[in-house]
């Protein structure tokens, strides 16, 4: 038997009661041998002590604490992070993971999940679920995602302005020790923008927010205005004194289409994707021509942004959505397992998981039933941007009733609409969402 094998096999067998020195020695002995992959049983059998309420003699604590600076350095190479899929830098400059982090993040024993819009009292809802024997030092993860800003929407006999895309909510992400969750249990969810009914600019997100020490800013308001060119809603940012990693929303996608005359109305831009652990997310699609006869470009994905439109021929299959990062959720967070899937694109819009919707395609005398329908946008699925609105083209009949662009999915920017009804619908912002994690 190797010598590695030898301290893997003792170290998998340890005696929980083991002392805190027999323990530092096994520490050290694992760090030296260059072990990343922490023997479960040692690291069980280390929180056996550290959260034990006997475990008061300065001795003993300070070969714990001799432990845990050892297990950090495995923190700080991403290793506790194996449970959910990613390795990203840990720490904002300023502040880094607490040393205890290894040995009270393996696995997560608790997840509570804030996904409607609201002011929550963490404490009062959870104070069954937290065991009476925490410290003031036990450590609980908080993930904090803001709302999408939904899309601009024009609705008007004769076309004179242009519209874009919402962007993404902000992602901060940060461990809060029970201590500072006492001082300040409130969370917020943020409500993803609701545009009007009228001719209006996007509405923006609202932040969501734990404690007052992370903050997921509410993604930005797609745009009206009665130019060419127009900038997409600007993604959310994030912030807080204990924020360790932050990602940024993507931005509504822009539009350089022209809103023509007479009956020649333009198209929607996509709206961005959220930030998130797996990064930044994708910006919206843009429009890139200047022409008013264009598919709406797709909604941004996290892994990437949305389908950008130059198409000028009738019926051309829907811009795509932005790919979904290579993500794989580990948190035991089922609400969040049952929404994978993929890009929209062409007759299957709608997207899964972390992916785009499609932007609706360009359809001539497109307010006209039933082909109408397909200038409608794809909705994101969690995370990803919704699909913009295709163009109608030099459309002089019917009516663009129930024409819609793409709804954002969870924290993520809506499509933007041109079409000449009321009874339309432009693509609204996804609520944001709160994930809080305990270890017991």
């Amino acid at each position: 038997m190797s010598y590695m094998s030898d301290i893997l096999d003792k170290a998998n067998s340890i005696n929980p009661n083991s002392t805190a020195s027999d323990l530092y020695l096994f520490a050290k002995a694992i760090s030296d041998a260059g072990i990343a992959d922490v023997p479960k049983n040692f690291v069980k059998a280390v929180k056996m002590r550290l959260f034990n309420s006997e475990t008061v003699d300065p001795n003993e604590l300070a070969y714990l604490q001799k432990i845990l600076n050892f297990t950090n350095s495995w923190a700080l190479q991403g290793a506790w992070f194996a449970g959910d899929g990613v390795i990203r830098t840990i720490g904002n400059g300023v502040n880094t993971y607490p040393l205890q982090s290894i040995a009270d993040l393996i696995l997560p024993q608790q997840v509570a999940i804030y996904a409607n819009p609201g002011s929550y009292d963490f404490l009062l809802l959870n104070r069954n679920k937290i065991p009476n024997w925490y410290k003031d030092n036990t450590l609980f993860r908080v993930r904090v995602w803001g709302g999408g800003g939904s899309g601009g929407r024009f609705c008007e006999s004769t076309p004179t302005a242009n519209v874009s895309g919402g962007g993404g909510g902000g992602y901060a992400e940060g461990l809060l020790t029970f201590a500072q969750i006492k001082a300040n249990s409130t969370l917020v969810v943020g409500q993803g923008g609701v545009t009007p009914i009228q001719t209006s600019a996007g509405v923006a997100g609202q932040n969501s927010s734990f404690g007052g020490v992370l903050v997921g800013g509410g993604g930005g308001a797609g745009f009206l205005l009665g130019v060419n060119g127009l900038a997409g809603g600007g993604g959310g940012g994030a912030s807080g004194a204990a924020a360790l990693y932050v990602a940024s929303g993507g931005r509504g996608g822009n539009n350089f289409s022209s809103y023509g005359s007479g009956w020649n109305f333009g198209a929607g831009s996509g709206g961005g994707a959220a930030g998130g652990p797996w990064g930044s997310g994708g910006n919206g699609g843009d429009l890139t021509t200047t022409s008013y006869n264009l598919n709406g470009s797709g909604g941004g994905g996290t892994g990437g942004g949305g389908g950008t439109s130059a198409v000028v021929v009738s019926g051309t299959p829907a811009t795509p959505g932005g790919s979904s990062a290579i993500y794989q959720d580990k948190w035991k967070t089922e609400y969040l397992q049952q929404l994978g899937g993929v890009a929209g694109i062409n007759s299957a819009k709608n997207a899964g998981f972390g992916a785009g919707g499609a932007g609706g395609s360009f359809i001539t005398d497109g307010n006209n039933s039933p082909i109408k329908n397909l200038r409608a946008g794809g909705h994101g699925g969690a995370f990803g941007g919704g699909g913009g609105v295709g163009s109608a083209g030099a459309s002089t009949g019917g009516n663009a009733d129930g024409i819609f662009a793409g709804n954002g999915g969870t924290a993520a920017g809506g499509g933007s609409i041109v079409a000449f009804s009321s009874n339309t619908q432009t693509g609204n912002g996804g609520n944001g969402m709160v994930i809080v994690e305990w270890f017991v």
